[in-house]
Parts: C-alpha cells; structure tokens; sequence
C-alpha cells in the first residue's frame, strides 16, 4: 500500500512540475524553428522566425503559444531602418501593428512580462544596442483583446530610460508571485552598476542604480537566474564569471563571489550561462577558435578550482552560442554555421547541415563531469535551423514565496472607502493629503521598495513637497496611535 502511495505520490508530482512550465513551453527562434516540450521528447513545430540572436516566447497556462518575437527581421534590415524587431501572433503572422519595433541583430535584447493590472496585455521590454549612440531602453505593450485573441502592439518603442544598456536584459518574478524585476546593465564604461525596475499594477518604476560587484566592461553581457531565483550569474565576453544572491522582495544584489576574472585573452570569452535545475551546476560557454563548455560545482568551497571542459569542439563549420535551461530541465546549446570567414546572415538556401539543423544539449545536467551526458548536434529540429540565439523566456510560473515575506511598501493597499484623498494624483511637484478621520497620526512616504522617503505628523490634512522625488510610484501610509493604518498609492510623474 504504501509503495502504491508512493509511486502514486511521484506521478501527481511529475504532472505538476510539467504543468508548472506551461507558459515557457513553446520556443520560437533562428530560421523558423520552433520545440514544444509539452511532450517527451519534445514535438518540432514551423516558426515565422528569422532573425540570428534575440527572441522571446509566451503561452498560456495551458500551454498554448500566444506569441513571439524577435530582432533583425530581414525585409525591414534590407530596408535601412534600423528598428528590426517585429512580432508573431499564434498564427504565426505578423501581429497587427507588430514590426518596426526597436531591435537590432545581438542578443537578449527582448523580454516579454505579463501586465500584473491586465492579464491580457504585456510588455516587450527592448533595447536598441545597434541604434545611433545611444543604445536606450524601451518598451512597447501587446494586448490580446484585439482581433479575436491575436492581438495587437497598442503602444510603440517607448523610450523608458536613456542609458546606454547592454543586450543582456533578464527578468524574475517579484517574491510576491506578481510582479516582476527586470534587470539590465550599463553599456557607457566599465562599471558595476546593475540597472533595474519593477513592473506592478501600478506601471513600470523608475529605475533604480545598484553598484555592486566587479567593474567590468558591459558589452555582450549575459545575466541568468537559478531556477527559484536566488542566485544570479554574470559572464562578460573580457571572461568574467560571477555569482550573486538575488532577493526577490527588494530586488537587491548581495554577496558576489567572482569565479574567473577578465583576462581579455583569449580562450577565456564567455557566451552565456545556465544553472541546471537543481541550482548546484552551473556551465558557461566559451567561444573564441574552439567553442568550449565549462561546468562548475556550486556546492564547493572553492567553485574556480571545479572548473572542468563537458565539451572542446574544433570543428572549422561551426562556433557554439547560447545556453538555456529547458522546461525539461535539460540545458540546450545552439550553435551557428561557419564557412570559415564569416557567420552568414540569413543562411543560403542550399546550406542545411548537421551544425545548424540541431542543437547540443546536457541531458543530466544536475550530474557531475561525464555524467552529464553532453550530446553534441544530437537534438534534430525537424528541418529548421538555428543560429546562436535561444529564447529569452523568464520562468512565468515562478510562484510566490513562502509566506510572501516582502517589505509592507509591496503589500496590497488597504484604503477601505477611499478615506485616504490624494489631489492632485499623479502629481510633480506637490500634492495634498486629506483623511478627515486621522486627527492625531503619523504619515510614512516609502518608495516601491519600502523604504521610508518621509516621515511626519499627520493631522487631518497636510500638503507634500515632491520637488526632490525620482518619477515614480509611491506608498503613503497613515499610523493612529492605536495601532490602525491605512495606505495607498502616490505616482510622481
């Protein structure tokens, strides 16, 4: 009985880890490749995608693929016109509105987040790094109450921040299972400053400046996540290996530990990362005249010294790219043909062959050394063919966590019948508060990330200067001395 139970027990448990991936099981990318892992082994299906590096995919809850996106979309490229991005909807067709999005050919410079207000929109988060001089970050917003479900790019290439950011974007689920952190770094000089914002009901916040970690220069710079979201890895193209903690509530780096330094020599160039599924390997691709992949082990006092070569492959026809943890939890590995001069884009007609109709993957990537079971250009995608880039999906389903133990600027907003009156609201320089019951209390200003701005009496009635505050949302809360406490929402435009 008891084996029953158990046996019982693991198959409700394999069910719900492969329904906990449903909306990151469809993949689009490189030359009309598209996996569905909803199956074992996962089922090939006939993309739209056209474009060498940068794309991104969501579906449903139910597994069914909304839509995707990616950059250096040829008729536009041949065209001149440097915004290269465009979006597909289901049917794999030119979303209404979807093309002439910012974007250019390098990688990870989309990501789709959810709207946590309107489960039928989402923002295209994207930077042009090819633009002009000033590669910017941007936003464009997808709403799927148009056309029948297929959807509609209702707003176009807004410019969010003018920094000079990096293709490396990446997002994670906020630790209240709603909103969402996204992260992206620098690009004007080597530095150590880690950029981000958080995505609520409310809109997009300022963003807010971290220096944390090693300087370093920022060009090709990929960030990955562990799968719970606590741990964040850097690699850099100089060979800059590096691990963080990440909390999820404030968003805040903390602890970095650097594996490997740049040596701006090669071989020590790194691709990107994946974390395997139980957060305790990490591998790194390399790619200079031998395409390499590392493993590290995690778990060890020493990580540099763990540092062992999965796979050295001198092949003349090929030079390997991008990792990414499937929801299969094996890691894959896209490679991209060369004919000994260049890296062609868009391939030729008659150039199909084993290095870019399959991609490499780790079937165990949990296990140590060869027990991983590195199996090169093994993984057939059904006569498409790949580049370098693999999808930048987030791990939609990441739930909250325990106990939701984030700071009370995060918490839902208690303003039971209005008695908090905010005018004007959004506001710029100054606004009044009126809560006709609050005689004798204590108004606390916090930022998004709870921490205090301001503290002052409250009596009934008072007026804010918000000269010296950033654009942004805000939280105003009321204490009485009885302990009862009110909040609500202040945007500062």
């Amino acid at each position: 009985m008891c084996t029953r139970y158990f046996i019982f027990s693991l198959f409700c448990l394999s069910i719900t880890l492969a329904k906990a991936q449903n909306r990151n099981i469809n993949w689009a990318f490189g030359d009309s490749s598209g996996i569905n892992f909803n199956t074992s082994p996962p089922s090939m299906f006939v993309s739209s995608a056209n474009g060498r590096g940068s794309s991104c995919s969501i579906s449903d809850s139910s597994g069914q693929l909304l839509f995707y996106t990616h950059t250096l979309y040829i008729p536009v490229w041949l065209q001149g016109i440097p915004r290269t991005c465009v979006v597909y909807n289901k049917l794999n067709q030119v979303m209404d509105q979807g093309d002439h999005l910012m974007g250019t050919g390098w990688y990870n410079e989309l990501v789709i987040i959810p709207n946590p207000d309107n489960n039928q929109q989402y923002y295209l988060f994207q930077t042009g790094v090819s633009v002009g001089t000033n590669p910017e970050l941007y936003y464009s917003i997808i709403d799927l109450s148009f056309n029948n479900g297929l959807g509609k790019v209702i707003q176009k290439n807004t410019l969010l921040d003018s920094v000079q950011c990096t293709d490396g974007l990446i997002a994670i689920k906020h630790g209240n299972g709603r909103d969402w952190w996204l992260l992206f770094k620098d690009w004007s000089v080597p530095n150590n400053s880690y950029l981000k914002c958080l995505i609520t009901p409310s809109g997009i916040s300022s963003v807010i400046n971290q220096h944390i970690g090693t300087p370093s220069e920022n060009g090709f710079l990929n960030m990955t996540f562990n799968k719970d979201g606590t741990k964040m890895c850097t690699v850099t193209r100089q060979g800059l290996l590096e691990l963080f903690d990440f909390d999820r509530c404030t968003g805040n780096l903390s602890n970095p530990s650097t594996i490997d330094t740049e040596s701006f020599v090669l071989p020590g160039i790194y691709t990107n990362a994946a974390f395997s599924a139980n957060g305790n390997v990490l591998y790194v691709a390399s790619n200079d005249s031998i395409s390499r992949l590392y493993q590290y082990d995690l778990t060890a006092t020493n990580i540099t010294a763990t540092k062992d070569t999965i796979a050295e492959l001198n092949y003349p026809l090929f030079t390997g790219g991008f990792l990414r943890l499937a929801p299969n939890n094996k890691i894959y590995w896209s490679c991209i043909w060369y004919d000994g001069f260049t890296t062609p884009f868009p391939y030729p007609d008659t150039t199909y062959n084993i290095y870019n109709t399959n991609l490499s993957f780790i079937n165990y990537p949990d296990s140590l050394g060869t027990a991983c079971d590195f199996q090169p250009f093994s993984f057939y995608l059904g006569g498409t063919r790949t580049y370098w880039g693999l999808p930048n999906n987030p791990d939609y389903d990441l739930g909250a966590l325990l106990n939701n133990p984030c700071p009370v600027g995060l918490e839902e907003l208690q303003n039971k019948k209005n008695e908090i009156k905010i005018y004007p609201n959004p506001a710029n320089y100054n606004c009044s508060v009126l809560a006709q019951r609050f005689f004798d209390s204590t108004l606390i200003l916090y930022d998004i990330l709870g921490n205090v701005i301001m503290k002052q009496r409250f009596n009934s009635k008072t007026q804010l200067n918000l000269q010296s505050l950033s654009k942004g949302v805000y939280i105003i809360e009321l204490t009485e001395k009885n302990g009862n406490r009110l909040k609500t929402k202040l945007i500062v435009e």
